[in-house]
């Protein structure tokens, strides 16, 4: 039988977590709401998210670890140990019904702040920030001789700089990930000076410690808007890190949709005139590009293909070989999961706006590839 006393702990939260409740659920209706008013959307982004993504990753990089990989643990073990502690409570007859609305509300609560502050740290951005209006780019489709043209174009650009790069006795691709991770932060000057609203303050991204779980879930990398900081996958291909630190510093500077910032990693790796990164980053834009060539015209792909050096076809074989082994289900779900993330902010291109960037390439170097 309970007490008055136990009767008044097990509801002395309630009023909090209904307060937390009720706040992440009027921020993601309120988002919901005004999202389509992109100058209230512009005010938001401008006057408190970037100012508070700023603050935060230079509050965070003081400290060497991810912060947000430490947030998502902190979760895990906590919400492991809450579910835990109430199991127990029913277990000893501590009023069911009681405790099982207060997990309802607990677990509706947390998750509603969490997206609720999603949606104003990050969703804003999807919605405010106009990339071909500030760039002068637009992503139209492109003919298929264009798009073959600029494929041509990175793969010579590929062949020029696999030699310029480490490898290894098997002839891939190596070198040493803090080195990357600590030049990564420098590597915009060259992006800032072609599209000045990417300036911000450099920042260290992080790697992440459980990198095995992240390829599970075949993510790369991924950026926190709660700390302002990039988080990377280290396991993954070493031929990609430096590029893919580019992408998430690229979400850091307010480019929130995918094939944008994949566009913008190409671009920042390439104009860096590091070895390292301009490799990696002309690998990254001729595999997006050879990808949409082959769906577009296979013999011009092959064509293309056969330019390649064999030190890029080494380290692309080993990036396949690597991702083939997390075709799982677990990975099927986390795709499922984000591309429901993409899909509520907008983005309804899904995963596949990953490879969207093809156009801003082909519109961005076809000049370039044309006078080669």
């Amino acid at each position: 039988m309970e007490t008055a006393a136990e009767k008044r702990r097990l509801r002395i939260n309630c009023p909090v977590r209904c307060a937390l409740a009720v706040l992440g659920a009027a921020l993601t209706g309120l988002y919901f709401a005004l999202r389509g008013n992109s100058e209230l959307m512009l005010a938001v982004s401008e006057g408190f998210v970037r100012p508070y993504h700023a603050a935060a990753g230079k509050i965070c990089s003081l400290f060497p670890f991810s912060v947000a990989e430490l947030f998502y643990a902190a979760a895990v073990i906590g919400g492991i140990c809450y579910l835990a502690h109430q199991i127990r409570a029913l277990i000893k007859g501590k009023g069911a019904a009681l405790v099982l609305r207060r997990t309802a509300l607990t677990i509706f609560a947390c998750a509603a702040m969490f997206y609720g502050g999603f949606c104003l740290l990050w969703g804003v951005y999807y919605h405010s920030f106009d990339f071909e209006e500030l760039s002068g780019l637009a992503a139209e489709p492109v003919s298929t001789e264009d798009l073959a043209a600029v494929t041509a174009y990175f793969a010579s650009m590929v062949n020029d700089c696999a030699d310029s790069v480490p490898r290894d006795e098997n002839g891939l691709y190596c070198g040493d990930t803090d080195d990357i991770l600590n030049r990564s932060a420098g590597i915009y000057g060259g992006a800032e000076a072609v599209f000045p609203f990417l300036k911000a303050e450099p920042l260290r991204p992080k790697a992440m410690v459980f990198s095995e779980i992240m390829s599970k879930m075949n993510f790369t990398g991924f950026f926190f808007p709660f700390t302002g900081e990039a988080n990377l996958n280290v396991n993954a291909p070493f031929c990609f890190l430096a590029c893919t630190a580019a992408h998430e510093i690229a979400h850091q500077r307010g480019v929130a949709a995918e094939d944008e910032a994949n566009f913008v990693a190409v671009l920042a790796s390439l104009e860096s005139g590091d070895a390292d990164f301009v490799y990696s980053g002309a690998l990254m834009g001729y595999l997006y590009l050879s990808n949409a060539l082959y769906s577009a015209d296979s013999l011009a792909y092959y064509d293309v293909a056969a330019t390649l050096c064999d030190e890029a076809k080494a380290d692309l074989r080993a990036n396949n070989d690597y991702w083939a082994q997390y075709k799982t289900k677990t990975a099927e779900i986390s795709e499922s999961v984000y591309t429901g993330f993409l899909y509520s902010h907008g983005d309804d291109r899904g995963m596949q706006s990953y490879g969207a960037c093809v156009d801003l390439l082909t519109a961005y170097y076809i000049e370039e590839a044309l006078g080669a």
